[in-house]
């Protein structure tokens, strides 16, 4: 299986149009220069804005996916004001973010998950492309999903909120 590098985009398509957009990203800290990953990891656990169960803005760091993934990285110290991924997937609920592009994703994109969603028929859909921004013109399709959720949309770590909600109940009624 290929491996693709580059930017994690979730697109939610509703009825026959883009709902929202945003590009997912693993849980991360900040080095200090002083302490380690481990200890970076549970200072920001400590974040007001982190939480579980999607009770806040953003999931606590899953300790256990981060020990998985760092291995004996853990314990090293990264330099001051370095960002280092602490869990290899940019899935929210190990305390990934979700940043708002829905105003400016690209349309090639945009327009390969209308292919898609329109091919399959699908009147919700949630449709994943992994980008390479050395080779932007390729979007990699990474899942298509049938029961997305809403709340990365309504409640980005970053960027505008989406009423996807509004979108969703417009379109049942319509």
């Amino acid at each position: 299986q290929q491996q693709i590098m580059g930017d994690d985009y979730r697109l939610l398509f509703i009825g026959d149009k883009l709902s929202a957009a945003s590009i997912r990203e693993p849980a991360s800290v900040v080095g200090d220069g002083v302490h380690s990953l481990a200890e970076l990891i549970i200072v920001e656990n400590r974040n007001p804005d982190r939480g579980t169960n999607y009770q806040k803005k953003l999931n606590v760091i899953d300790q256990k996916a981060a020990d998985h993934y760092l291995g004996d990285r853990i314990h090293t110290i990264p330099e001051e004001n370095e960002r280092v991924s602490v869990v290899g997937t940019a899935n929210m609920g190990t305390g990934g973010r979700a940043i708002d592009v829905t105003d400016v994703v690209d349309p090639m994109i945009v327009e390969a998950g209308l292919r898609i969603t329109r091919g399959l028929d699908m009147g919700l859909c949630a449709v994943d492309f992994m980008v390479d921004p050395s080779q932007p013109e390729i979007p990699w399709l990474i899942e298509i999903n049938a029961t997305p959720s809403f709340g990365l949309h309504e409640y980005p770590s970053e960027g505008k909120s989406r009423n996807v909600t509004k979108d969703y109940l417009d379109w049942l009624l319509g």
